[in-house]
């Protein structure tokens, strides 16, 4: 990681030409995220996968409704139907059997089976096609077809001079089991790893809310947490938006009223601004406490950073001058606890096998809502986006 960061000016001319492939478990707030992305990121979009081992009831039908989505947000463009999607695995890594209630990940599967188009059977993913993937003369047929895409996704990329960014919204499991089909590869050919998740010294966890007893962890780590430690020791550079750093994200709880009543029914971005509202009325409905823009932070945070490194490449001027997403960044080494114990999945900082991570330590709450509502809800004002927060 440290090594890396010498080589930031020259990662700066190939700003401009990135790939960029998203990993998630499909929870409510994952949809809105990537309806941001399949928005904003287009030019960079190129794959995503998905995890059975968080919030989807399984990776199979977390996959069609990503693929429902896209056909949602894409509305017939050609740009969006050649994202490949692809499924990983639905027992963790770490062989463990913690999940999210049931009745949370039913009713979120019965909305979206609500608000998603039927899917159009022509649009076809990465595992109806050929999943026989040889990188480095090895063969990697036996792993996940989601492990499988991100490394043939990396590959591709580098080939035509891109780095791959990844945007993890879920458990680790997918990217570490790609790092365990082809480890040397991905070290070489992955950009810049975005991951909501984890929780430092046991504060603020929330493992109460899938299958853990002491809230000491955050589900996204503590629902796989042997693979979060194995991306974590791979050596990529790490940028982390933690439950702390989610604090300073509240989603207010009247969000989804105020936004239902500046659709115009009429317009063609309607569909996907009712299944954005509809998505945040169910996420606040069925949470036991005050909901965060947790996952999407990290989507937004990693769209600005390319934004600002290319603004910089065409007008020369110092990064410095625009808006930071993190008010405040802190560089910390990390690991993951996989010692049986009342902290189990949580980060300490530390130790022979810790790794160094870029902490969101205070995400800029008035720049999220501007960046992440503006794009779906493009006539919003300044002004009335502000008073959300208010």
């Amino acid at each position: 990681w440290e090594d890396r960061v010498q080589h930031s000016h020259h990662e700066a001319k190939q700003a401009g030409q990135r790939c960029l492939l998203i990993d998630t478990d499909m929870d409510l707030d994952d949809a809105i995220a990537l309806a941001y992305s399949c928005l904003v990121d287009v030019g960079d979009l190129r794959a995503i996968t998905v995890s059975g081992t968080g919030f989807a009831l399984n990776a199979e039908q977390g996959a069609s409704l990503v693929r429902r989505l896209l056909q949602l947000c894409g509305s017939g463009s050609d740009t969006n139907s050649s994202i490949d999607v692809a499924t990983g695995r639905n027992i963790p890594l770490s062989n463990t059997t913690y999940a999210f209630p049931a009745l949370w990940r039913e009713e979120a599967q019965r909305y979206f089976d609500k608000a998603l188009p039927p899917l159009d059977n022509r649009r076809q993913d990465f595992s109806n096609g050929s999943v026989s993937l040889e990188i480095g003369g090895s063969s990697h047929s036996s792993a996940s077809h989601a492990a499988q895409l991100l490394v043939q996704t990396a590959a591709t990329c580098h080939q035509t001079g891109r780095p791959l960014d990844i945007v993890a919204m879920g458990p680790l499991t997918n990217i570490a089991e790609a790092l365990r089909t082809a480890p040397d590869v991905l070290r070489r050919f992955i950009g810049d790893v975005y991951i909501s998740g984890g929780n430092i010294d046991a504060k603020d966890g929330n493992d109460l809310d899938c299958g853990g007893s002491t809230n000491a962890a955050e589900c996204n780590i503590f629902l796989d947490a042997v693979a979060a430690q194995e991306v974590l020791q791979a050596g990529l550079r790490v940028h982390m938006v933690d439950t702390a750093a989610s604090n300073h994200l509240p989603m207010p709880r009247r969000l989804p009223v105020s936004l239902r009543h500046q659709v115009n029914p009429g317009s063609g971005s309607a569909p996907l601004q009712y299944l954005i509202i509809g998505a945040l009325q169910v996420f606040v409905d069925t949470s036991t406490h005050q909901p965060y823009f947790y996952d999407p932070a990290v989507s937004v945070w990693r769209h600005l950073q390319v934004v600002q490194a290319r603004e910089t490449l065409r007008t020369w001027v110092p990064e410095a001058s625009a808006p930071e997403f993190c008010k405040a960044r802190r560089q910390l080494r990390v690991r993951v606890n996989l010692q049986w114990s009342p902290t189990y999945g949580t980060l300490f900082r530390g130790g022979v096998d810790a790794s160094l991570v870029d902490f969101c330590w205070a995400p800029n709450d008035q720049l999220f809502l501007l960046e992440f509502l503006g794009p779906m809800f493009r006539h919003r004002r300044r002004e009335y986006l502000l008073d959300w927060l208010s």
